[in-house]
Parts: structure tokens; C-alpha cells; sequence
């Protein structure tokens, strides 16, 4: 318990750090905050028996993997630096002509509208289930499928799940900034991108029967508008937190039967524990399971087997079917979150963890310039708030595709360059 609470107080002084150098709740200091408030979490989790109830004694010994964590939390941090002003510059959206905007963003919101259409009958099936949780559990544990996709719907959400992933941030960014500067314009165009971006997501969720992605994608969209939040109208903020609030009271209500019906059989756990302990493991499970108990480290082919081996055998098991063949190879539960460096360590061992985590922080600083934002980095941006805002947990972009994102935003970040700004003569274009 010391050990988690030195922890603690490492990320608390960091969080501090970033608080003085600017007092505003900035992307650094959220995500900062982010990780304290998780690392927090594991200590109360453990001070008073709410983890040992689930993985029973704790025999955590060591603080070196804390350091290591420590040190890529620290990478991962430092772009992120660039971005810790109250007032952060939005270089070259007013270059952006609207009229072009909506033509090229035409197949895209025509894309994410089938997809969203594709979904809505899984969602409902969903929800009609007798025990919610049954969704959760017959997807992942039996392996069975509540959903008959045939290979046409199965094209839509494979041709979705890209288009959202290369457009959400563009659009959501846009679509706030555009609707401000039009406060009292029409804004049903911007309002309908809105909607496209987010909503997929939110769906996908409940299709899956998860509960987590609600709070993970809520998290991703604040801290991907704060750079926004001191251009905003004040008129228009208000009416930001109270769509906000009124969208957090639905998740709740979602939130909470899914969490009721999963226990309900539970000796364990309560409700309010469970929750409690699910957003306290990482840190301790990090010391606790996985530090100094792996048999053999999975070396890329649980997270990446397209790049380092596919196991036949697995394309036929179920998601926990594929954890407990992991979890025999390596001797630790796969399933538990771990934190970003946990994931990492399991995969390729202590320092290739740390390259990795220190290569992504030491590229993303090269990509972000101090102080701005410009509008074509918004892909990248979005898709390194993903990785930072899920790496208290874990690493959340676990397969080739979504390695494979990186290009296609840049790509698209390309295209913008290309297609999109208009040109002012005389301006110095220095993009990175």
C-alpha cells in the first residue's frame, strides 16, 4: 500500500507542476489529472480491501515497475506541454472555405450515416434483451453472436469503422468551432456533422455491450475541444454543459442496469465497488499480477499478430477463450487492465516497453507546435488524446488496423493541406 501511495504522489506533484505553469484545465493538465485520479483509485482500492476482495491478498513488493510507468507517463506527457496555455492559436481554419468543406465532407457524413443506420437495429436488439448484461456475455464468454450480419452489412461497418476513425475529430473540432463563430446563424449543417461523429461510437457500445467506451469517448471529446474552450462564446458554453449533462444523465441511467444485471449474482462486489475497483486495477494489478510472474512475454502476437504470427487456433475461440490461451502461454491474466506500460511490458518486456512509449511521446512532440493547433493536425491529435486518455488502463489501439490509422490520418491531414486551405497571398505557410 505504501508503494501505490508514493505512486499516487508522484503523479499528484506532476499535476501540480502542470497547474502552476498554467492554471487552466489545458489537454496537458486534464490527462495529467486523468492519470493521478487513476492512480489514486488504486490506492484507496487497495487501503480499504475493494481490490482483495476481487484478486484476493496483494503482494506488491516492488516499486520499479511504478518507476518505469512513471517514465512513460512522462513521454507521453511531454508533447503535450506544447498545449499548456490557456490561449492556444487555431492556425488556419479560417482558411478553410465552407463551401469546399461541405463538398468534400459530403461522402463522409453520407458513409457515417449508413453506418449509423447499420447499427440501429443491433442497438435495439440490444436493449431488447431480457438481462442486459447478456449482451456482454454472449458475445465474449460464449462466444456466440446476438446479430446475423450478412456480408453486405458486414462491408458497411468495416467501411464505417475507418470513416469515423479518419473523420470524427474533424468534424466534431469543426463543427463546435463553426456553430460558436455562427452563434446566431443557422447551424443545422454543423449540427448533423456533430451528431455523425459522435454518435457511432455510442452505439457501437451498445452493441457490444460494454459500459466503459461511454466515459472513455466523453473523456476524448473534452479534452480534444479544451484548445476551443476559451474562443467559445459564453452563451454557447452554457448550452455545452447543459447537452453534456443531460447526455451524462442517459449514460448513468445505461450505466447503471448494465452494472446491476452484471453483478447480480456477485458475492464480492457491490454496484458501487465494482465500479470503484474497475477504475482502480491498473495500478495495482500492474505490481500485484504481471510484475515478476510472466512466464514467456508475447513478443506482438496477442496485440499485433498480423506483424509477429496468427495463431490459427484462436480464429475459432471466443474473446476469453483467446485470454485463457494467452493467459496459459504467459503465466497473467491478459484481461486485466494493466496500465499503457503493463500492456507493453507484457508484450515485448521492460525496455522495448519503454522505447516504444518514448518513441510515440518523442514523434507526437515533433509533430505539435507550441501554443498551435492547426486544423489538419486534428486526425493525429484525436488519435494521440485516444492513446493518452485510456493509458492510465491500458493501450487501447491493439491490432495492425488501428496501428495502420497513423498513415491514413496523415494522409488525410495531406489532402486538407491540399485541398482545403485557401491561399492567402503573402502568408508564410509554415505547416508542420
Amino acid at each position: 500500500m505504501t508503494i501505490l501511495a508514493i505512486n499516487f504522489c508522484l503523479y499528484l506533484i506532476y499535476t501540480i507542476y502542470g497547474f502552476r505553469k498554467c492554471k487552466y484545465l489545458t489537454v496537458h493538465n486534464a490527462i495529467s489529472l486523468w492519470f493521478t485520479i487513476i492512480a489514486f483509485m488504486g490506492w484507496i482500492t487497495v487501503r480499504y480491501n475493494i481490490y482483495q476482495a476481487v484478486f484476493g491478498l496483494i503482494h506488491i513488493n516492488e516499486i520499479e515497475p511504478y518507476l518505469y510507468c512513471y517514465i512513460c507517463f512522462l513521454f507521453l506527457m511531454f508533447p503535450l506541454r506544447k498545449l499548456n496555455y490557456k490561449h492556444i492559436t487555431l492556425y488556419r481554419f479560417s482558411d478553410i472555405r465552407e463551401t469546399k468543406f461541405k463538398r468534400y465532407a459530403l461522402i463522409p457524413i453520407i458513409v457515417l450515416l449508413i453506418y449509423i443506420i447499420a447499427l440501429i437495429p443491433d442497438v435495439v436488439i440490444a436493449l431488447s434483451t431480457e438481462n442486459v448484461s447478456d449482451v456482454y456475455y454472449e458475445q465474449r464468454v460464449e462466444g456466440a453472436t446476438l446479430y446475423d450480419h450478412g456480408a453486405f452489412v458486414n462491408l458497411i461497418f468495416s467501411i464505417g469503422r475507418k470513416f469515423y476513425n479518419w473523420f470524427w475529430a474533424i468534424f466534431v473540432f469543426f463543427s463546435i468551432y463553426t456553430i460558436n463563430k455562427n452563434f446566431r446563424g443557422k447551424n443545422q449543417y454543423y449540427i448533423l456533422l456533430f451528431i455523425v461523429a459522435i454518435l457511432p461510437y455510442f452505439l457501437r457500445t451498445i452493441q457490444s455491450g460494454g459500459r466503459g467506451g461511454f466515459l472513455y469517448f466523453s473523456i476524448q471529446i473534452a479534452i480534444l475541444i479544451l484548445p476551443l474552450w476559451s474562443t467559445l462564446n459564453e452563451k454557447f458554453k452554457k448550452k455545452i454543459l447543459i447537452l453534456s449533462l443531460s447526455c451524462i444523465g442517459l449514460f448513468m441511467v445505461y450505466l447503471v442496469t448494465m452494472t446491476i444485471a452484471r453483478l447480480e449474482n456477485s458475492v464480492s462486489e457491490t454496484p458501487l465497488t465494482s465500479v470503484l475497483r474497475y477504475f482502480g486495477e491498473p495500478y495495482p494489478n500492474l505490481g500485484n499480477n504481471l510484475w515478476g510472474h510472466i512466464k514467456n512475454h508475447l513478443m506482438g502476437r496477442r496485440m499485433f499478430p498480423e506483424l509477429f504470427g496468427f495463431d490459427e487456433t484462436l480464429s475459432s475461440m471466443s474473446q476469453y477463450e483467446k485470454f485463457s490461451y494467452w493467459q496459459s502461454y504467459c503465466g497473467v491474466a491478459v484481461l486485466n487492465y494493466k496500465t499503457i506500460f503493463g500492456d507493453f511490458y507484457l508484450e515485448f518486456g521492460t525496455i522495448p516497453a519503454i522505447c516504444i512509449i518514448a518513441i510515440m511521446g518523442l514523434l507526437m512532440n515533433q509533430y505539435l507546435k507550441r501554443k498551435v493547433l492547426y486544423f489538419h493536425q486534428l486526425p493525429l491529435y484525436a488519435y494521440y488524446i485516444t492513446i493518452c486518455s485510456t493509458a492510465p488502463l491500458w493501450f487501447n489501439q491493439r491490432n495492425t488496423g488501428d496501428i495502420l490509422v497513423v498513415i491514413q490520418c496523415l494522409i488525410v491531414a495531406y489532402l486538407i493541406k491540399r485541398f482545403l486551405y485557401e491561399k492567402v497571398k503573402g502568408r508564410n505557410y509554415n505547416n508542420p
